[in-house]
């Protein structure tokens, strides 16, 4: 598997909630009670989800501010990642 679409990372946009925060992450930064507040969950439920896209290398917390972002390198990789696997399959017989 292409390690831009690693394992951690289809993990990490598998589930809606996850998925859910990095858009909205990329609408603008936010600390995790913003975030948890605009999703309609809990802080602490929200925290094992931001740990997974951590991990991941979707999001990231700028130093200065305390604030999560999404990375857009990660989205980035995982377009890229996504493309090569079509490619890759157009080009294999059925």
């Amino acid at each position: 598997m292409d390690e831009r679409l690693s394992t951690d990372v289809l993990h990490a946009l598998a589930h809606p909630v996850r998925l859910s925060a990095l858009l909205a992450l990329e609408e603008r930064e936010r600390t995790p009670a913003q975030l948890a507040a605009a999703l309609g969950i809990r802080e602490p439920v929200l925290m094992s989800h931001l740990h997974l896209l951590d991990a991941a290398g979707l999001i990231a917390t700028v130093p200065e501010t305390g604030l999560l972002r999404a990375r857009s390198t990660g989205w980035a990789d995982v377009a890229q990642g996504l493309q090569h696997l079509q490619d890759a399959s157009a080009g294999e017989p059925s």
